[in-house]
């Protein structure tokens, strides 16, 4: 642990609430490790360490402090990163993909960290077109169902932006028959987000491919669905 993620660590549980913990526990299958702070305590904790991070000199010195926080496998300080990455755009380049795809080895661990990462930092570099689509079409291969859920979640911002969808379904196509629950509800948000900017395309896509579908992922798909278009996918044939 370096001596910046020490002083990361003191900051954040001075504001340490524990009722917190036990409400947020519910929508995680496993333990929640987290200081509980609420809100405005952890933007409080961006605000104070941002311009420390932005002062330092080298992208590798600031890899080395920011990996120290995501190993600590606390939510808070990892979620730091991801806040503080988001303010950094401007200065990514190939090393920080590298980095991120290593990341979720060891760091990003639930749906909810992959889903802000995707949100803050992998949604806006794909718009920016700093990372391509052909770079995330890898992580469908992963061992890590998070890093195949951040397939999916990072391409929902990118549906407004796309003439055709037909591309990033050619992707997510790889994802469909995984059956772990962060994998399926990825795919489903991604599919019922399509439904709403491309609905012919989707429907023409995911309808003979509904008997490979888990039921998680079809229950996202149809959300937005009118109910003619749903009773389509309620039976498998």
């Amino acid at each position: 642990m370096t001596e910046l993620t020490q002083r990361v660590h003191e900051f954040m549980k001075k504001s340490e609430n524990p009722e917190n913990i036990r409400k947020y526990q519910r929508y995680f299958s496993h333990d929640f490790c987290a200081y509980g702070l609420s809100q405005d305590d952890f933007y409080e904790s961006v605000s104070h360490f941002l311009p420390e991070f932005q002062k330092m000199e080298n992208n590798e010195l600031r890899f080395i402090e920011m990996e120290s926080l995501i190993k600590s496998g606390i939510y808070e300080p990892t979620s730091l990163v991801i806040h503080i990455l988001s303010k950094s755009l401007h200065t990514f380049d190939d090393e920080y993909f590298t980095k991120f795809s290593e990341w979720f080895e060891f760091g990003f661990s639930n749906w909810a960290l992959t889903d802000g990462f995707c949100h803050y930092v992998l949604s806006p570099l794909l718009i920016q077109e700093k990372i391509s689509i052909n770079q995330l079409e890898s992580w469908a291969l992963s061992q890590s169902p998070f890093k195949r859920r951040a397939v999916p979640v990072s391409f929902v911002k990118l549906l407004p932006k796309v003439e055709s969808p037909q591309k990033l379904f050619h992707i997510v196509e790889n994802l469909i028959t995984h059956k772990e629950k962060p994998v399926q509800q990825g795919c489903g948000w991604f599919f019922r987000e399509s439904y709403v900017h491309f609905p012919d395309q989707l429907v023409s896509f995911l309808l003979p491919r509904k008997n490979q579908c888990g039921g998680i992922l079809l229950s996202y798909s149809r959300e937005k669905m009118p109910s003619e278009v749903k009773q389509s996918f309620m039976k498998r044939s």
